[in-house]
């Protein structure tokens, strides 16, 4: 293992083992929740235990792809910007890799 020399480790390495699996999970839990949400919209009723109303149906559907949709651009973007952060603080930055 390297030694860390400064601060600057302490943050790339929180972020390498801590942040970037975690937003990479939620961005995987996001696109579940989207496809969820689709199999919903489109009427399939593969999870649900009780028959719901069809409107019911499609409206928690809709809700769901939405939800899915906003939580994976808000992984995107924060990722993105973490990575122009370090791109502007400094030239060797290897985010997610």
């Amino acid at each position: 293992m390297a030694q860390i020399q400064g601060i600057d480790d302490v943050f790339w390495i929180f972020w390498r083992t801590i942040v970037d699996p975690a937003l990479d999970l939620l961005m995987v839990l996001a696109t579940v929740l989207f496809f969820y949400g689709l199999v919903q919209y489109l009427g399939g009723d593969l999870f649900a235990k009780k028959k719901e109303g069809d409107a019911a149906r499609i409206q928690k559907g809709k809700q769901n792809i939405i939800y899915g949709i906003l939580g994976f651009a808000i992984m995107a973007a924060s990722k993105q910007i973490v990575t122009m952060i370090c791109e502007f603080f400094a030239s060797d930055c290897n985010i997610g890799g």
